[in-house]
């Protein structure tokens, strides 16, 4: 049995970035953090013996490095956040659901692709995420990984408990990562590090550019970012004229447009659509009267096409 053992530093780092897909995926503050500080044998894996299913989904480190990674998810954590992706309470996973659990997935993963691909320095390639359902806890401890840290997804005030899973080659690949302690040369030759306060005053001194990491995104820029203003768009319909038509357009052309008059009208973030209502009058004002929202799932697979 392996002994226990930290977690690589890059690990930690590359995790916090997940904060930014977390919160744009559910579009609201969200965040990955982790329970532990050390990497546990598999054997230790403490599993709740009344929870019916988990639910593993991992990749393969296929270009820039090697190893297994995975994710374990007991069945209470899926629904709880499926059931935010689709805007109401999910008893059991249907295509839909799980489509929206494996894009959660792809986008996770996504991320930590990238983020490693910055710690090597070039491309890192991971394999596509399956969802694999297990059946019982014997068959969760059953899966070909040496270490398990558990970990929480935040979403809002929903806290959705799972656990991270590693074979012993991505475990070494991590640690193959690790770079030495970044130092600066003060002003009397003397190397010290570049985080402290002392490597920065000798890095001012000296001219010595001090390397900051810009990759990470803490909570407060998600805030930050999730107060952007974009355009919105309320479209009453299209029309398609050929060039002559519109040449001869002048006062009081009529266009007709694609759309009967008692159709809903669309609001449309960008090209994509997220609602569709009718327009009403506020104060002096055109407005448009929300009567039916996109689900975050339809969003998802508008997003894929």
């Amino acid at each position: 049995m392996a002994e226990p053992r930290g977690v690589p530093k890059n690990f930690i780092e590359n995790v916090e970035t997940l904060a930014e897909v977390v919160s744009g995926f559910f579009m609201e503050p969200g965040r990955v953090t982790l329970e532990d500080t050390e990497l546990k044998p598999l054997e230790e894996l403490e599993l709740d013996e009344s929870v019916p299913r988990y639910y593993e989904s991992g990749i393969s480190v296929i270009k820039g490095g090697s190893g297994n990674l995975s994710s374990l998810w007991p069945e209470p954590s899926v629904l709880g956040f499926v059931g935010k992706i689709m805007g109401d309470e999910v008893a059991e996973l249907d295509d839909d659901s799980k489509d929206a659990f494996g894009e959660l997935m792809n986008q996770l993963w996504g991320r930590l692709r990238l983020s490693y691909g910055k710690n090597v320095g070039e491309p890192v390639d991971f394999s596509q995420p399956e969802i694999n359902p297990l059946e019982s806890v014997a068959q969760a401890k059953e899966l070909p990984f040496v270490y398990t840290l558990p970990a929480t997804l935040e979403v809002g005030e929903g806290k959705y408990p799972f656990f991270f899973l590693f074979d012993q080659d991505a475990v070494d690949w991590m640690d193959s990562l690790e770079a030495p302690e970044a130092t600066v040369t003060s002003t009397e030759g003397k190397a010290v590090p570049a985080g402290t306060a002392e490597g920065e005053e000798a890095a001012a001194v000296t001219g010595v550019p001090v390397e900051k990491d810009y990759f990470k995104v803490s909570q407060e820029k998600m805030e930050l970012i999730l107060d952007i203003k974009l355009p919105a768009i309320v479209s009453l319909g299209k029309a398609e004229m050929p060039i002559k038509e519109i040449l001869k357009l002048g006062p009081g052309s009529v266009i007709e447009l694609n759309k009967a008059e008692d159709e809903p009208v669309e609001l449309l973030i960008g090209d994509k659509v997220i609602a569709t209502g009718e327009v009403v009058i506020a104060g002096t004002n055109f407005a448009l009267r929300v009567k039916e929202v996109v689900s975050r799932m339809e969003r998802i697979k508008r997003l894929r096409k």
